[in-house]
């Protein structure tokens, strides 16, 4: 057999396998990130619905943490996507413009939970729960409002 022949399929798929490594790497990868964190924050929702429904509980400094600490690593998450003006106009992941708002209502609601006064309480409530519907909308969370 001509060794000649053998040299170009294996440098092809040496090359294939780079490409694909590639591609996996930066951004596949950060797009799994992007949906850890967006699940992360559908259980947030989820398990700290009591404290955004009944402020002034005692302890809401871990709720209000996890809160601002979700709204940080969602945003790590959408910039370490390359070319995301593309998923967003093919509507694969929300639009930069929808992403700032959610931004808005994650450190809303981490500023609200602490609150103790009554009556700023019953102000935040129904703001609270307008921040929670944008969020699950905007991510596509599989939570109900």
């Amino acid at each position: 057999m001509d060794e000649s022949n053998v040299y170009p399929p294996i440098i092809f798929t040496a090359f294939l396998g780079i490409i694909g490594w590639i591609i996996i790497q930066f951004i596949f990868t950060p797009i799994m990130k992007y949906k850890a964190e967006r699940n992360n924050i559908s259980e947030l929702l989820t398990f700290y619905a009591h404290f955004m429904t009944s402020l002034g509980c005692a302890d809401t400094s871990e709720a209000s943490d996890k809160f601002r600490v979700a709204r940080a690593t969602l945003e790590t998450a959408i910039n370490n996507i390359p070319a995301y003006s593309v998923y967003s106009f093919l509507h694969l992941l929300p639009e930069k413009k929808q992403l700032q708002e959610v931004y808005k209502a994650l450190i809303f609601i981490s500023n609200g939970i602490p609150q103790t006064d009554k009556i700023i309480i019953l102000q935040i409530v129904t703001e609270l729960a307008n921040k929670k519907k944008l969020i699950i909308k905007t991510l596509n969370l599989p939570i109900s409002d």
